[in-house]
């Protein structure tokens, strides 16, 4: 930036300098008409030639833009009625697939989801299980109806919840958040997995979409989590979840087994054991990584004494892992505490104030120091030549002074009106966008778009 302000300050002087210089040895006479004329060209031509590349270069970006603005208004809604929704279904069937094919993308009609034949029947507990693409958060997406339905048929009776597998949050109480209450940040990941849980809980819908909700918490929390909740509270619902714990999988209905976008097993786990290769993977993959975690355990253990643990720092841990079944929530009360603090939601604020500082503060101020001495030097200028212009200056000056102090009185606070009236439309947007799929599984729309248009 400063090399730049460089050359864009001795650009002229040098382009004049180099002219005159090549007249001058060519023995061209120059007079003064002829000098002020090509000077004044000169000046003239300084910013549209600094400015041409910059302009090309905003040109490009403005087309490409444009072309992704194009695409996003030009693609494919997603079709309501690709999932019949039977709010009151007397058949024993909960959720039903039939040969169906699923595409993220509207324009490739690439097959993300193939070949897919489910039938989960009512009160039903299914685990979702397979490698890292497999396809298996896809499936829920599209029993939700949240991917393009290529062919085939899918069939939901009853109302659905889905718990996502990155934690939506909004900023509010827990009591706001379970009753949809926008992004909290200052809770662990298994806080807001575990109350964004209770959100879809407390929804009391009839079919439970849980992708990988044992992800962000220990072992002893995501076995409570999974018989307090899964087959406690959860235990008369239909349930589908994905899963990469394998020791909870012989406690399930059915287990379905992905792998490239397909159903390749279905069935219960000491079925699966003795049929197939692919679920026999998992397993044995899970109990190779849960020997290498002993062996790490062990080995450092024999070689170093283990330390003291005071009975009461171990039942704080075990409160802390989830011993208690509690949301790790303050002593406070939850209908009045926060879970982001009034002042951190200014999200980025000190990034963007500390670019400021580093990239614009020294350029600015060089433009102000090379602005001062330039009228400086013209007041010099006309003082000489025309001294009754002195008595002009005094009124001029006071104007500026009182000027400037208007400014800077005002400019904060108007700044901090700014920031204060498009934050919380940000917020709210952003937060609408992230939880997208939550949102449109508890049939949601209407009152976040009632509230994106009163915070708007």
């Amino acid at each position: 930036m400063y090399s730049i302000s460089v050359v864009m300050w001795c650009t002229p002087v040098l382009t004049s300098t180099l002219t005159f210089g090549t007249v001058l040895l060519l023995g061209v006479w120059l007079d003064a008409g002829t000098l002020f004329t090509t000077t004044t060209i000169f000046n003239n031509l300084r910013d549209p030639i600094r400015t041409f590349p910059q302009s090309m270069i905003s040109i490009s970006q403005a087309m490409i833009s444009l072309g992704r603005l194009d695409r996003y208004m030009m693609s494919r809604e997603l079709v309501d009625d690709a999932v019949e929704r039977d709010k009151g279904c007397d058949g024993r069937t909960a959720v039903e697939v039939k040969n169906g094919a699923f595409s993220w993308d509207d324009e490739s009609k690439e097959e993300d989801l193939k070949h897919i034949n489910l039938n989960v029947n009512k009160g039903e507990l299914t685990a979702i299980v397979g490698t890292v693409g497999s396809g298996k958060s896809s499936l829920l997406a599209s029993i939700l109806g949240e991917m393009h339905k290529l062919s085939g048929k899918v069939r939901v009776c009853g109302t659905t919840a889905h718990v996502a597998q990155t934690s939506w949050i909004q900023n509010g109480t827990t009591e706001e958040n379970i009753l949809f209450g926008e992004h909290g940040i200052n809770l662990s990941g298994g806080q807001k997995q575990r109350i964004q849980l209770a959100r879809a809980v407390y929804q009391n819908c009839d079919i439970y979409l849980l992708d990988d909700v044992f992800s962000a918490v220990d072992a002893h929390t995501g076995s409570e989590i999974f018989k307090e909740c899964v087959r406690g509270v959860l235990k008369n619902k239909t349930v589908l979840v994905v899963t990469h714990q394998v020791d909870f999988l012989h406690n399930v209905d059915l287990i379905l087994v992905m792998r490239d976008g397909m159903i390749v097993q279905a069935g219960k786990s000491n079925d699966l054991l003795n049929s197939g290769l692919d679920f026999k993977q998992l397993v044995a993959a899970h109990e190779t990584s849960m020997e290498l975690v002993e062996m790490s355990t062990t080995i450092p253990s024999k070689s170093s004494p283990s330390p003291q643990i005071s009975p009461q720092l171990s039942s704080n841990h075990r409160e802390a892992n989830g011993g208690n079944n509690s949301l790790d929530q303050p002593k406070s009360d939850n209908r009045t505490s926060k879970l982001i603090k009034e002042e951190e939601k200014e999200t980025g604020k000190a990034s963007t104030d500390q670019t400021n500082i580093n990239q614009f503060l020294p350029f600015i101020l060089a433009m102000t120091i090379a602005m001062y001495i330039t009228v400086l030097a013209i007041f010099i200028v006309v003082c000489q030549n025309l001294w009754p212009t002195v008595f002009l200056l005094i009124p001029l000056i006071w104007l500026n002074i009182w000027y400037w102090g208007y400014y800077l009185a005002s400019s904060p606070e108007l700044t901090r009106l700014d920031s204060i009236t498009k934050a919380p439309v940000i917020h709210h947007f952003s937060g609408s966008i992230s939880g997208v799929m939550t949102i449109h599984s508890c049939r949601m729309q209407n009152m976040f778009s009632k509230e994106n248009v009163k915070t708007g």
